[in-house]
């Protein structure tokens, strides 16, 4: 089965964010095909735990793919690496679950990767998690009629839900 195209939308971020500050005014966009990384014994033994601009998996895009700029954070990764033109362009890579909880053991001085030789993949964002579709989706929510008909019952506690069905006879 022939996979499927998708729009990818170049990222704008906010003048003022962190990623303006760290990357500059080079152009961002969705990274389109996976990335793998393999970590070796001088990335592990140069991180920095918490940072996320010299962390290991950082050091390893460094030295594998010659990025001068990288930030690795819990979900997202970006990325610099030359477009199809040669122009340098920062990539959005999503995390995966294992890798998130691999960061979060790493910063914690946990040393899991000393004995392992693995590979890392950063995964590009499925469509639903691209930026310009989460957009979507936060304006669609904003839409609904404050008034709408349908009713959000909480839900009661088992005391209370006896008292309730005792008190009413379970009618709402």
């Amino acid at each position: 089965m022939a996979r499927k195209t998708r729009k990818v939308a170049e990222i704008t971020p906010k003048p003022n964010s962190v990623l303006r500050k760290w990357f500059g005014d080079l152009p961002m966009q969705e990274a389109e095909a996976d990335l793998y990384i393999i970590p070796n014994d001088i990335d592990i033994s140069t991180a920095v735990p918490e940072d996320p601009t010299h962390c290991v998996f950082a050091n390893t895009c460094r030295r594998m793919y010659g990025a001068e700029k990288v930030l690795f954070w819990k979900r997202n990764s970006y990325v610099q690496m030359p477009d199809a033109n040669g122009n340098p362009t920062i990539y959005r890579f999503s995390n995966s679950a294992d890798m998130v909880r691999l960061i979060d053991d790493l910063d914690r001085n946990k040393h899991l990767l000393e004995t392992k030789a693995a590979t890392f993949v950063l995964h590009a964002p499925p469509t639903s998690n691209l930026l310009s579709s989460r957009a979507g989706y936060k304006k669609q929510g904003r839409s609904r009629a404050p008034d709408s008909k349908r009713v959000r019952y909480r839900r009661m506690s088992p005391v209370y839900s006896r008292f309730f069905k005792y008190t009413t006879g379970g009618v709402r």
